[in-house]
């Protein structure tokens, strides 16, 4: 959360020692919330639940993140 803007996040999936698991809906969020509320939310999470989660998995929005990257270059260039 402190590289990857929350903002190219579509769902972060949690999976815990005990065979759970977590689909957070990240764009569903963004909806109702500011990125930054999101991101410190997940960070608390990911904080809590520290010592059960086995694996911690994202599904990137890439197309926005590719469209950003983009625009960014042409403003450079």
């Amino acid at each position: 959360m402190d590289t990857m803007p929350v903002a190219y996040v579509d769902v972060m999936i949690l999976e815990f020692t005990d065979g759970r698991i977590w689909e957070i809906d990240i764009k569903d969020q963004l909806k109702t919330s500011d990125p930054d509320a999101v991101a410190k939310k997940l960070l608390k999470t990911l904080s809590e639940y520290k010592d059960t989660i086995k694996k911690l998995d994202f599904k990137i929005d890439v197309e926005l993140l590719k469209n950003d990257i983009q625009k960014k270059t042409k403003k450079i260039l």
